[in-house]
């Protein structure tokens, strides 16, 4: 997200009332942030879906025009037909997706949803920008966390669009070694460039038993089971 005075280098946690350059008017509470949080993803993803729905509309007219002549072979309009589906199966996935994370949800929540959820909004529009945000493995070794529902998606989406914002090939992996609950966001860049995240969303996900680390290449978020 945005380098400003008051974000977390090292998602280290200065309170989020008075003193220290936090965002002037940050929302305080979880619940605030996440709605916040929620807007900025639909923002993104919105320009996505058009594209999407603007390429479905461009490939059927082709098709319809196409079958229209005399003796059109289906080769002729196979390809187009294709990338039509292609392009309807993510507008589905996404609207599925934004579906599921504006709802509310039965506590405890599933991390690993909350992840397969975000990250199907935010890959297309990382690859739009000739950038990679993959899911590396299963993750269903995340379990259930007893923090709630909005701050364990607050912290799934800020730190996955702070990791997308800042890096080029990002890699969003459960490793084997790690302790259970714990989610992290890899860069795999030569280089990866300094990745911040708004202070406000790492002290309010503290509060609610959510530790979130930032350390070079790697955005770390321990849940609590």
């Amino acid at each position: 997200m945005h380098s400003e005075s008051g974000t977390h280098p090292h998602g280290g946690g200065e309170s989020d009332r008075g003193g220290g350059g936090v965002i002037a008017g940050a929302p305080a509470s979880v619940g605030e942030l996440w709605v916040d949080t929620l807007e900025r993803l639909c923002g993104r993803t919105a320009h996505e879906l058009k594209g999407a729905l603007n390429g479905v509309a461009v490939n059927l007219e082709v098709v319809r025009s196409r079958c229209e002549r005399p003796n059109t072979s289906a080769s002729a309009v196979g390809p187009y037909a294709s990338s039509a589906s292609d392009q309807l199966g993510i507008v589905i996935e996404t609207t599925e997706a934004l579906l599921a994370l504006a709802r509310s949800a039965r506590t405890p929540i599933e991390v690993a949803r909350v992840t397969r959820h975000v990250h199907a909004l935010l890959a297309p529009a990382a690859r739009s920008q000739g950038k990679r945000f993959e899911l590396s493995g299963p993750l269903d070794g995340l379990g259930a966390t007893s923090a709630g529902t909005s701050a364990a998606r607050l912290s799934v989406a800020a730190s996955a669009m702070a990791a997308t914002d800042a890096w080029s090939h990002v890699i969003c992996r459960v490793t084997g070694d790690d302790m259970p609950g714990v989610l992290r966001f890899e860069s795999r860049d030569a280089e990866p460039a300094p990745c911040c995240i708004d202070g406000a969303i790492v002290d309010a996900a503290a509060r609610s038993g959510i530790r979130i680390q930032v350390d070079g290449s790697t955005i770390s978020i321990t849940f609590p089971q």
